[in-house]
């Protein structure tokens, strides 16, 4: 993102500001070329930063080179989510694949399945291999997309 959170106990949220050369650079870290680069940081500058300030989502001040991330923000987070193919975030896959995991241990630890044994191991090993399996898919299908829109071109 643009900007970070700051958050101290009782506090109201303060957004910091970064300098849009800062910022560019680490958009186009893997951009080798200069021209990617040029071509990123105009991008940038005449459409990208302009539209969100336009649309109350960052303070851009031109002059200074400066966004500030607003509050407003915090609507957009929604459209940044990243879908799997199933239709649901891969943050709430995770999150409901931690969260099963977790009950399933807690469930053999007080012997839920009458079961007495101790497979908290196994169980969260088994989570484990899954959750990176799933991680593996994940970027080999995202790659996929981007490797079949470069192809097609």
């Amino acid at each position: 993102m643009l900007a970070r959170e700051d958050r101290a106990v009782g506090a109201e949220p303060a957004y910091a500001t970064f300098q849009v050369p800062e910022t560019t650079s680490r958009l186009v870290l893997q951009a080798r070329r200069s021209d990617v680069r040029q071509s990123v940081y105009c991008s940038l500058h005449q459409t990208h930063l302009p539209r969100l300030h336009r649309h109350g989502i960052v303070d851009y001040d031109d002059d200074r080179k400066e966004i500030t991330l607003r509050p407003e923000a915090r609507k957009v987070n929604i459209y940044m989510e990243v879908f799997s193919p199933y239709g649901i975030t891969w943050s709430t896959f995770y999150r409901w694949t931690g969260v099963l995991g977790m009950l399933l241990i807690i469930a053999d630890q007080m012997a839920v399945f009458g079961i007495a044994g101790d497979y908290s191991v196994l169980i969260a090993s088994v989570f484990l291999v899954g959750v990176v399996l799933s991680r593996v898919y994940q970027l080999w299908s995202d790659n996929w997309i981007q490797v079949r829109g470069v192809l097609s071109r």
